[in-house]
């Protein structure tokens, strides 16, 4: 079916459509940047493709996104912590853990702030 079975509405959105590719835009951006409704952008176009004037772009090769090959693998283990050195706990249910044995004046300060 030729061009000349359009309707005038169909021949403007043909024209639209292939302005848009042109300049490489969506048909969203498209519409926005000339002021026109991108509704009946999709619905022309979709008359268009039914009459097979316009090409579909759904389920072709370009439109289908690419699947990646990928290995899961196990996470790596966690490096093994160090053994705590100290542990410090007070009657209101606190608790410091240290990797190494703390300094005997940060012992007192912490003694005379806590006033134990």
């Amino acid at each position: 079916m030729g061009t000349e079975k359009l309707t005038e509405r169909q021949g403007t959105t043909l024209e639209h459509l292939k302005h848009a590719q042109e300049l490489g835009s969506t048909l969203r951006d498209y519409a926005v940047a000339f002021n026109l409704n991108v509704k009946d952008l999709y619905n022309g176009r979709s008359q268009l493709q039914r009459k097979g004037l316009w090409p579909r772009t759904r389920g072709t090769e370009q439109a289908r996104p690419q699947l990646l090959a990928v290995q899961v693998k196990e996470p790596a283990a966690p490096e093994a912590q160090e053994a705590w050195a100290c542990r410090l706990t007070a009657p209101g249910g606190w608790a410091i853990e240290l990797r190494r044995i703390p300094e005997v004046s940060w012992l007192a300060a912490l003694s005379a702030a806590t006033g134990k």
